[in-house]
């Protein structure tokens, strides 16, 4: 017969025996296993979550602006049916820029110093840091206007006629005229640079009347750049009543700092004879690289037979495409797992020699290259309907 334990606690009936220590640390291990992956998944998708998010707002920045300079440079150079310009503006002034007011070459710009083809660049911290000065490669300045350029980024100027709507000359216009007149007030500011044009030839003056006026007047007081004297510069031929009336379309797109230190891409109009105010058309944009379509053909087939930058350009007539290049990049940093070096980019070329490598500062935001290639489309009308090389 066994013998009962005098000691021992006496026992429910129905009661169980509890956890050991050992069970207890088991569990506990296989929980804390269980949350680590639980919360790695959460991170995991957490951080995949913002970087769909950052990459889609790079990417609609992009294709935005992407598509106005594109939009713009297909309007380049458009004048109407005209083949040849003569530009009445003051060329002596120092006001006078010919990136800007010679209509003759449509598309223009400047290339930033270190940033030709070939070149390797590094991009300071643009959104913590000043911007650096900025250097042309050809040597020359920037016109007044373009505030606050960020280095390493190029420039582009696109110039085109828009049609005058709501009026038209109410007679004939002769050679040796001061104004063109109208059919009502014309609308057009003074300072506008404008334009008359038929299938001949066209003729680009600054408008020195007031909105009000039923003339567009080329006087020479005023206004920058102003005009050349009415009396001894005559338009290039007298204009029929049926003549063409245009206000000039005279854009520069560049990088600059937007509100907060973010990097943009800006537009700035030079329709005024001077800058207007530029606009900021789309965040994130933090580098700009431009190289010109050149044919050089003896025989010209609208072909680009050489991609130079804009101070390599030998005949700007002969410029027929324009390839352009973006680095957009996110607004937020994405909190990676580890430190990465920032890795080389490719900008406008199909290779180190042919384009620009630019190397971003070590930050933890999304980049990415976005590249385009427009045709200027009015260059080869314009060669058609001169029938002849140059126009």
């Amino acid at each position: 017969m066994s013998r009962k334990d005098p000691f021992a606690m006496p026992r429910r009936a129905g009661s169980a025996a509890g956890l050991t220590l050992v069970e207890l640390m088991v569990a506990l291990a296989v929980f804390s296993i269980l949350m680590l992956g639980l919360g790695t998944v959460y991170q995991a998708n957490k951080r995949n979550g913002a970087v769909q998010r950052e990459f889609a707002y790079l990417q609609e920045n992009a294709r935005f602006a992407l598509n106005l300079i594109a939009q713009d440079i297909r309007q380049s150079g458009f004048s109407g049916c005209n083949p040849e310009i003569k530009i009445l503006l003051d060329q002596t002034d120092p006001a006078y820029d010919p990136n800007l007011f010679d209509f003759s070459a449509t598309l223009s710009g400047f290339e930033f110093l270190g940033t030709l083809p070939g070149d390797l660049y590094n991009m300071p911290a643009i959104a913590t840091a000043a911007p650096l000065s900025w250097n042309d490669a050809g040597g020359n300045a920037l016109p007044a206007g373009f505030t606050n350029p960020v280095a390493g980024s190029d420039v582009l100027i696109v110039k085109s006629a828009q049609p005058l709507a709501g009026v038209t000359p109410s007679a004939e216009t002769p050679q040796n005229a001061a104004s063109v007149p109208l059919t009502g007030p014309s609308g057009v500011p003074a300072g506008t640079i404008v334009m008359i044009a038929d299938c001949k030839n066209a003729d680009v003056f600054q408008n020195t009347a007031n909105e009000n006026a039923a003339t567009l007047t080329r006087g020479v007081s005023g206004n920058k750049p102003g005009n050349v004297v009415p009396g001894g510069n005559s338009f290039s031929h007298t204009y029929r009543q049926a003549a063409s009336l245009y206000t000039a379309s005279i854009y520069g797109y560049y990088v600059s700092l937007g509100a907060g230190g973010e990097p943009g891409l800006f537009r700035v109009s030079f329709r005024q004879g001077t800058a207007d105010t530029p606009q900021e058309l789309a965040s994130g944009i933090e580098n700009m690289q431009v190289l010109y379509g050149e044919d050089t053909d003896a025989t010209p087939d609208f072909l680009p037979n050489r991609y130079v930058p804009a101070h390599q350009v030998t005949n700007p007539k002969r410029v027929v495409t324009v390839k352009i290049s973006l680095l957009v990049r996110s607004p937020q940093e994405i909190p990676r797992p580890q430190a990465a070096a920032a890795p080389t980019l490719l900008l406008a070329g199909v290779n180190a020699a042919s384009g620009v490598r630019i190397t971003p500062p070590n930050e933890a935001r999304l980049r990415k290259v976005f590249t385009t290639t427009v045709f200027v489309r009015n260059a080869a009308l314009c060669r058609k309907l001169a029938g002849d090389t140059e126009c």
